[in-house]
């Protein structure tokens, strides 16, 4: 267990032979399967086409979401830290605890310039097969692919090619949280804009319901005592 929890070890290192790309490539070779029982023509797309796409739907992939559109990255950032917050009971002794965990909401920032990509290496994906596309479009979305036998994230590979300032975070507080979300909707980002789908409009209703309004405020609230 020691060696395995070693930081300076390699993606090479921690794996044998390739048992890496192996687990990684059995995901894929089941989300394939199961679509191409109601779908022939799945079995023909390419690799990236059913990465991204599964990516939309939440299956593990070696895939990291962007966004074009900062606005909509600062959404998803409030959004996940509003429920990982408050949880399925909201209560004040929950909402102290994580705060102390994450006290601030993170948003990153990957600068193209310099070009931090290379072929086989670290690589931008956009293929989304077109009948699926509604998602990618409605979140202007992209994908980055780390595909070094060496580095385990952006961060680490990008120092070591010297682009370290190429990623960026910056930190909001979740003070901020009920102001965020009235600018979000009066701009029309929500839920149901960036999944045009039932399961989009489900996740805005429940969002609104759940965790606007007292609860946004109990949680700006929360948060604002701790930082002082």
């Amino acid at each position: 267990m020691g060696d395995y929890l070693k930081p300076i070890q390699t993606v090479r290192e921690m794996f044998y032979g390739n048992c890496y790309a192996a687990n990684r490539d059995r995901f894929l070779k089941v989300f394939r399967d199961s679509l191409s029982k109601n779908d022939p023509r799945v079995a023909e797309w390419p690799d990236d086409q059913l990465w991204a796409l599964g990516r939309h739907h939440g299956l593990i992939t070696p895939l990291l979401d962007w966004t074009w559109d900062g606005r909509i990255a600062a959404f998803f950032a409030f959004s996940d830290h509003c429920k990982w917050m408050l949880g399925d009971d909201p209560v004040t002794a929950l909402c102290q605890e994580r705060q102390r965990q994450i006290p601030n909401v993170g948003v990153w920032e990957l600068s193209l310039q310099p070009c931090p990509f290379s072929p086989t290496e670290f690589e931008l994906v956009t293929s989304t097969p077109s009948e699926f596309a509604g998602r990618q479009q409605a979140q202007r979305g992209v994908f980055t692919r780390l595909a070094t036998d060496k580095h385990f994230d952006v961060a680490a590979y990008l120092q070591s090619r010297g682009l370290r300032n190429n990623l960026k975070c910056y930190e909001l507080s979740p003070a901020i949280a009920s102001t965020a979300f009235d600018y979000f909707e009066r701009t029309g980002i929500n839920h149901a804009s960036l999944f045009p789908d039932p399961q989009g409009a489900a996740e805005h209703s429940n969002f609104r319901c759940r965790f606007m309004h007292s609860t946004l405020e109990d949680l700006a609230r929360t948060g604002d005592g701790h930082r002082r």
